[in-house]
């Protein structure tokens, strides 16, 4: 996999390190700007997510013949950037689709909500990775599966702009308890 990432097999290692720290570190920072310039959650998804699929096509653009830059071989502090891009987008982005997801639980439904989160949430911890294995070994390279996970981000970005109205949820999952009391 470093052949393919053209980056040695230590540098692999202090990113397993450098993302959740800068995943936890932008936490408190995105925390901060939310509350001061009132960003709605869904906006703060917008923005993480576009970061995270940015960060993936500048990385593909490495694998292009001639690339001077995008993952281009012995630019090592290129893979520490995107590390800390990949962090600071992911931490918050996270987050935020835990609060909305909770914002739109009927009160007293919370364990059979999160459940259900939990259990779409371990899915796709093997399902994601099983796609984009299958995808290498047909293609013969993870770029492919780059390519896929950065398509899935822009699905994800127009279904959320499209499918999802935030009041409208909230407003149902309290018409729900309601009506059940």
């Amino acid at each position: 996999m470093s052949d393919e990432l053209r980056t040695s097999a230590f540098v692999l290692v202090i990113l397993l390190f450098e993302i959740p720290i800068c995943a936890a570190l932008s936490l408190a920072v995105v925390d901060f700007l939310q509350k001061k310039y009132k960003i709605s959650l869904k906006t703060l998804i917008y923005c993480g997510t576009l970061l995270f699929t940015l960060v993936l096509l500048y990385f593909l653009i490495g694998f292009a013949p001639g690339a001077t830059f995008g993952m281009v071989a012995g630019n090592d502090w290129e893979v520490y950037m995107l590390g800390i891009l990949l962090g600071v987008s992911w931490g918050p982005l996270i987050n935020s689709y835990r609060a909305i997801f909770s914002s739109f639980i009927p009160l007293g439904h919370e364990a059979e909500f999160f459940s259900f989160w939990s259990i779409t949430d371990k899915g796709s911890s093997w399902f994601g990775p099983l796609i984009c294995a299958t995808i290498r070994q047909v293609s013969g390279t993870m770029r492919w599966s780059i390519l896929f996970i950065a398509l899935m981000c822009i699905l994800s970005m127009i279904l959320l702009f499209f499918l999802v109205d935030v009041t409208q949820g909230v407003k149902e999952g309290q018409q729900f308890a309601e009506e059940e009391h």
